[in-house]
């Protein structure tokens, strides 16, 4: 089989190739190198606020616009570097001794198919770091990250007598696509790698990790996560539904992040009273999210399945749309529920949060909070992430792209960190 390759040499293509190492070659290994991080950050600030101007209408834009803003990337490679200063040149740390974050060279990420934004996301902490980089994007998503990237080749921005352009950037990139079920493209790749990103479920993950690779490689693993929510009765409310509505809705469930469950503590444990009230306001939140948030799909058959369960059951309740836009579900089971995604949620009452810590493990990525007591709070926070859970966030906050992610500061894995020392 070929390679298909939509990025090349800065322009988009569509052609075949039999290997890889043609493509590698034509990544432009000093362009970023050469440039200062606040001419690269601004000018990837500029692209989000392009990125807002024509395409909100794709899932996960106004996320990424967010995340893009100047403030915000400062902010982020000042968390995972302490001094950005150290992506441009030696930093002293110590009398005599220096300290240099460069790049690691060619980084290959496979992504996974379910956002096709997180490439983006992707690709951006990596070009932070001055890498050039090889995407293999599934099929279905390379249109919409080339809709993406051809906005920032149009872009350039001016920073201290310097100049750069978007079109750096895509000559520092590649997007490809190859089946994944192909092992010997799956192998070529893996062995360009001096880092590998890979964001995927189980099975994916397991297959390129176990890939050959160079000595050298970093291998990065973004693998599959469980989110759930935690509500006690004094946060209930209308805004809080409001908010709970948009981590459900916001990519449809189909993120790490996206919460299947909420758990709901009953100051009357036993009497329903609480989940209730919260399905009621997060129903009415429903009913007005979902006439701006048009759903296009979803796993209709699994839909319909589970209201029939729920419909029939005495000992469960429902509410849900006339059409298959959204669906609640309440029972009294203090579990991790099969996620059915397409905006379908379940209800569950507790007696306590911390019952729930008792389901974590390390696959649990994100728990958004509404809890109003701040000491109880913080316990559950040090219980739950002590248990397994990478993020504790309020609820609302659920999708935003932070760092640490999934437990790793990513940044620190796509740069070499270097020494020299000077008298």
């Amino acid at each position: 089989m070929s390679i298909n390759c939509y990025l090349y040499e800065g322009r988009f293509v569509d052609r075949e190739f039999d290997d890889f190492a043609l493509l590698i070659n034509s990544l432009d290994l000093e362009i970023l190198h050469h440039q200062p991080i606040d001419l690269i950050v601004k000018l990837l600030a500029k692209f989000g606020k392009e990125l807002t101007k024509s395409l909100l209408h794709e899932e996960g834009i106004i996320y990424l616009a967010i995340w893009l803003r100047e403030s915000n990337l400062t902010k982020y490679l000042s968390r995972n570097l302490n001094n950005k200063r150290a992506l441009d040149t030696f930093i002293s740390i110590e009398e005599g001794l220096y300290i240099r974050a460069q790049p690691r060279g060619v980084v290959c990420h496979w992504i996974a198919g379910n956002i096709p934004t997180l490439a983006i996301f992707s690709l951006i902490q990596s070009i932070l770091c001055k890498n050039v980089n090889v995407l293999r994007v599934p099929k279905d998503c390379v249109s919409g990250v080339l809709e993406i990237l051809k906005i920032l080749k149009d872009i350039s921005v001016g920073y201290e007598g310097k100049v750069m352009t978007g079109e750096e950037i895509l000559k520092a990139t590649s997007i490809v696509y190859f089946p994944s079920s192909d092992k010997d493209l799956n192998r070529k790749l893996s062995l360009e790698a001096d880092c590998k990103v890979i964001w995927g479920g189980k099975e994916a993950v397991q297959s390129i990790v176990l890939l050959p690779q160079k000595e050298h490689c970093e291998t990065v693993v973004f693998g599959p996560k469980y989110s759930f929510a935690v509500v006690d009765e004094e946060s209930i409310d209308e805004s809080l539904c409001n908010n709970l509505a948009m981590d459900i809705i916001t990519f449809d469930q189909n993120a790490c992040s996206s919460p299947h469950v909420i758990f709901c503590e009953s100051n009357g444990a036993g009497k329903g009273d609480a989940c209730k009230k919260l399905a009621s306001y997060l129903a009415d939140s429903f009913r007005e999210l979902t006439k701006k948030y048009k759903k296009t799909e979803g796993n209709f058959a699994n839909i319909l399945n589970v209201r029939g369960i729920y419909w029939l059951d005495p000992n469960k309740d429902i509410i849900c749309s006339n059409t298959l836009d959204w669906t609640i579900l309440v029972n009294k089971e203090v579990k991790l529920e099969e996620p059915i995604g397409s905006r379908t949620i379940y209800i569950k009452e507790v007696g306590n949060l911390l019952e729930t810590t008792e389901l974590i493990n390390n696959k649990i990525q994100t728990i958004g909070m509404a809890i109003k007591n701040s000491e109880k709070k913080q316990y559950f926070c040090e219980r739950a992430t002590f248990k397994g859970v990478s993020r504790c966030v309020d609820i609302g906050w659920m999708n935003n792209y932070d760092t640490p992610w999934d437990g790793i500061f990513f940044i620190h894995r796509l740069v070499r960190w270097t020494s020299m020392t000077k008298q």
